[in-house]
């Protein structure tokens, strides 16, 4: 299985990343009257952000770095972190109902983190099966 992953096309690597980080815009971007009203538990929406950023990070760095060079790793953090900063800018300049937390900002590095240290672990067990 980890084969099949890790030996995807890059083309297709690629695609899945840009249509992953276009949903996540979008939804980031939606006027708050029309996200679906779900009851959750409190805190529910921080592991939401937790989950999608962690694969956002898995997701660039399968696509864009398949060697995992420490350099692009790096970069790779830093980038989706500020993407996830500027995301809740917006959310706040936006005047749509939606509102700027550091909670959500917390979540999107934590899962940024999360994400790359997945990525790291898979690719290394990959190099050691293969």
């Amino acid at each position: 299985m980890l084969k099949m992953i890790y030996t995807a096309p890059l083309l297709l690597r690629k695609a899945l990343f840009v249509t992953y980080l276009s949903g996540i815009v979008f939804v980031s971007l939606l006027p708050s009257k029309d996200l679906p009203s779900i009851p959750l538990f409190y805190g529910a929406d921080k592991l939401i952000h937790f989950f999608l950023y962690s694969g956002l990070s898995w997701l660039a760095l399968w696509a864009f770095n398949p060697g995992l060079k420490r350099k692009m790793i790096v970069f790779v953090f830093v980038i989706l972190s500020v993407f996830g900063v500027l995301l809740e800018v917006v959310q706040l300049t936006m005047g749509a109902g939606r509102s700027f937390s550091v909670g959500d900002i917390a979540a999107d590095i934590a899962g940024v983190a999360a994400g790359v240290a997945a990525c790291l672990f898979l690719f290394r067990e990959f190099r050691q099966a293969g």
